[in-house]
């Protein structure tokens, strides 16, 4: 990591396969090699303060060529083979943006913040993403400690792997939803309310999961 006055620059090169738990490092790179790179560098707007960031990242690991799938999953009338690709990328820019801080009052305010990514989609079977939300701190009278927020996401599957599934399971374009509030109720007792709406990829109903979770600091 390296940061200047402008902007923070990282670099990672990494071994794609996880080694959590592993005792030994014998087999390291064995499937390849990751290098991600990324730039974020501050922005203000209106005098407002915000931050904007481009993410990329290439790795040589091996994975099922998705678009060779078709006549993998039914041989009709003869199996096929399995393919590999040899290589993947994605991209994204990502990026934080105060629209409203009180005057005097730091730490609070509020602001949109939001991802955009994008990948070969093959053999990535996540082709491209979004996320965008508005969070903040304060601003109801009395509750200066509170958060709050409220966020959406979409994931687009890859067409590939659509295509390849259709006649077993039929896979949609996943995207929710997710409203949160946390009271800052002393400041060693924090309560908060959850409500996350789902329609994933594969079940036909959309998924509505309300939840509730306290923090005790000691």
């Amino acid at each position: 990591t390296v940061r200047t006055k402008h902007a923070t620059y990282r670099l990672w090169v990494y071994d794609p396969a996880s080694y959590v738990n592993e005792l030994s490092l014998a087999d390291a790179f064995e499937d390849g090699v990751t290098i991600r790179g990324s730039i974020q560098w501050p922005v203000t707007i209106g005098g407002r303060r915000g931050n904007q960031g481009l993410t990329a990242l290439y790795s040589t690991q091996d994975g099922t060529d998705l678009e060779n799938l078709d006549g993998i999953l039914v041989p009709s009338p003869e199996p096929g083979t399995v393919a590999t690709k040899d290589s993947r990328y994605y991209f994204a820019y990502s990026f934080d943006q105060y629209l409203y801080q009180p005057v005097g009052s730091t730490g609070q305010g509020f602001g949109l913040f939001g991802q955009f990514g994008i990948s070969d989609g093959n053999p990535n079977a996540l082709h491209w993403a979004l996320l965008i939300g508005l969070a903040g701190t304060g601003l109801v009278p009395g509750r200066s400690a509170d958060t709050w927020g409220i966020g959406y996401y979409y994931d687009s599957l890859s067409g590939y792997l659509k295509d390849a599934l259709e006649p077993i399971v039929r896979l949609r374009d996943e995207q929710g939803l997710e409203i949160f509030y946390d009271l800052a109720l002393t400041p060693w007792f924090n309560l908060g309310f959850d409500l996350q709406v789902i329609r994933p990829g594969l079940a036909s109903e959309t998924a509505v999961l309300p939840g509730v979770r306290a923090v005790i600091r000691f």
